[in-house]
């Protein structure tokens, strides 16, 4: 199984990604800000960050391998 990680993920189309991957059977992470609630529950695994904070992305990334990256994260619609 592909251990797959999704900067954003939780809105547009992010979610849409995110939902095609467990779809599809990948083990998904995702790493947000954690001010927007998902509906994927156990499926995914979540990582908060500050990617204006150095030490949040280290904390959050430490130790941490991925097959695939996606960068999902958007600001506006």
């Amino acid at each position: 199984m592909e251990n797959v990680l999704v900067l954003g993920g939780t809105q547009f189309f992010g979610k849409r990604l995110v939902n095609k991957l467990l779809e599809n059977g990948k083990n998904v992470t995702i790493a947000t800000r954690g001010l927007q609630k998902d509906s994927f529950g156990e499926k995914v695994e979540r990582l908060f960050i500050d990617r204006e904070n150095k030490s949040s992305l280290n904390e959050a990334f430490a130790n941490k391998k991925w097959d695939i990256v996606y960068e999902q994260s958007c600001q506006s619609s």
